[in-house]
């Protein structure tokens, strides 16, 4: 009986669970708007050379199109994609993104490549870019 009863509890525990983890990073990463809510140097470094600041929005969508919003204003339309790629500073398999994004208006054009991203959540991921020994942290919330 109680075999019965920890079954049913965990089949009840396990349907309940999100099962974002088991999706592609293409479908987690669609839908929704994701906003750069921190960036960490550990290894120092300035920011001025960044595409990206904190506070900026992105909206991933399915067909492969982006669009940003900078926190200083104006709207980005550009594209993304993620490859998993070799990478030799963790030597493991990792997510990579690109985005690509223009602004017709001003003709301002910016770009920026993860070297490896990762979802810690549902509705959370970090993206790392590395700029020779120096490693930014972005964090992403939905």
């Amino acid at each position: 009986m109680i075999r019965l009863y920890l079954s049913v509890f965990l089949l009840i525990l396990l349907s309940s669970c999100s099962k974002d983890f088991l999706k592609r990073y293409d479908d987690r990463i669609e839908g929704g708007e994701w906003t750069i809510v921190d960036i960490d140097r550990p290894n120092g470094g300035s920011f001025d050379r960044l595409p990206f600041r904190e506070g900026d929005r992105f909206t991933f969508y399915d067909d492969g199109t982006t669009r940003y919003v900078p926190k200083a204003g104006g709207i980005y339309e550009g594209t993304w994609d993620i490859i998993k790629k070799w990478n030799i500073r963790t030597e493991a398999r990792v997510n990579t993104l690109t985005v690509s994004a223009a602004d017709f208006m001003t003709q301002d054009v910016r770009a920026g490549y993860f070297d490896e991203i990762r979802f810690t959540g549902t509705n959370r991921f970090v993206g790392y870019m590395y700029d020779g020994w120096r490693v930014f942290k972005f964090r992403f919330r939905r």
